[in-house]
């Protein structure tokens, strides 16, 4: 379990680090985006990859829980520290904008992602820290809409976090920052029907989202006046970019087949890239493992299996993301992978199609 837990800790790397550039600028406020889309690549190319699974045992270890709610005061102490580093500045918007980046990486990976991670789990301590980790991204909707929107309708035409085959990146973060917004107030709406409770109540969680977001920026207004509300929206934007980057590649043009009965087929391993690069499994809490999570959603993450049978991408995830930000590169690499992976009859092989 020890050798476990230490992988684990590497998922603190970052934001460590970039506590460490905002509080004494190590590299004028511009660490997190060099360590995650330049370091972190280059090391996930030369060390090996595990295939290997955890142990049972480890599945209930509270251990791991420890680890993932200990991103609460590490996100809130760097957008605090991100925030009055950036209120101190003058003038100079390399810098300026060097605080807003790294500090919306950690409040993508280290918000974001540990909020999807919490959000799967049944009680409610769980879901109140994912939604708190959710809230300085302005993104808490993210916990209706994922939960019963995509996990529902992903690799199919009616999730919006599913990357259509040849859509370029930029086109995709709109569609799907739009759609998953216009999605979640709908299940909402659903939900509250099914219950006969009208959409103006107390029971409407959307509502609640919405009182939330107001009550944020007015804390930071009152903090800082416009600086502090500019730079909390701005560095929010950038951890949601984060997220629907990795949404990108994650279902990028693997699209779930029609039967000869009119229903889309089941969720299978092939319906998602994976990666089972060691460093970025162990940052993003085997975020990377992601045909498992659909096929046990509230499976821990120190749980999630390697699926032989699912598509792997030819790099991690941090550096699938750099290459999508160039869509004429992307294309020439996954388009190839993607339609052989659709072609495949049936699509159970047990390795992956070069």
């Amino acid at each position: 379990m020890i050798r476990e837990m230490l992988r684990y800790f590497s998922g603190f790397f970052l934001p460590i680090f970039v506590f460490l550039d905002l509080r004494y600028s190590l590299a004028s406020y511009w660490l997190g985006p060099i360590l995650a889309f330049v370091l972190i690549p280059i090391l996930e190319q030369i060390l090996p990859r595990s295939t290997s699974n955890a142990p049972e045992k480890l599945e209930h270890s509270f251990v791991f829980d420890v680890l993932l709610y200990s991103n609460l005061p590490i996100v809130f102490g760097v957008l605090f520290v991100g925030m009055n580093q950036f209120l101190s500045l003058e003038g100079n918007w390399m810098e300026s904008l060097g605080c807003i980046v790294s500090t919306g990486l950690v409040l993508g990976v280290n918000g974001i992602n540990v909020a999807h991670e919490l959000g799967h789990r049944s009680s409610i301590w769980s879901k109140s820290a994912a939604l708190l980790l959710l809230w300085p991204n302005v993104y808490m909707h993210f916990f209706i809409e994922h939960n019963l929107g995509h996990h529902r309708y992903v690799s199919t035409e009616k999730d919006p976090a599913t990357a259509r085959m040849n859509e370029h990146l930029y086109a995709f973060w709109i569609r799907s920052m739009w759609g998953s917004w216009i999605s979640a107030w709908g299940i909402e709406s659903d939900l509250l029907s099914r219950k006969n409770k009208g959409f103006w109540t107390v029971y409407n969680r959307m509502l609640w989202f919405s009182l939330a977001y107001l009550f944020y920026g007015i804390v930071l207004f009152y903090y800082g006046r416009f600086p502090a509300l500019f730079f909390g929206l701005m560095a929010g934007i950038v951890g949601i970019l984060l997220l629907e980057t990795v949404n990108y590649i994650e279902h990028y043009g693997l699209l779930r087949k029609t039967t000869a009965s009119g229903h889309v087929e089941t969720v299978k391993p092939w319906h998602s890239w994976n990666s089972d690069h060691r460093l970025g499994r162990a940052i993003l809490y085997d975020l990377t493992r992601h045909s498992d999570h659909h096929f046990k959603s509230n499976r821990p993450y120190q749980m999630l299996k390697h699926r032989p049978e699912a598509p792997a991408l030819p790099f991690g995830y941090p550096g699938s993301m750099l290459i999508s930000m160039v869509p004429p590169l992307w294309f020439h690499i996954m388009n190839p992978r993607a339609i052989k992976w659709s072609e495949l009859p049936q699509r159970r092989l047990s390795t992956n199609p070069s």
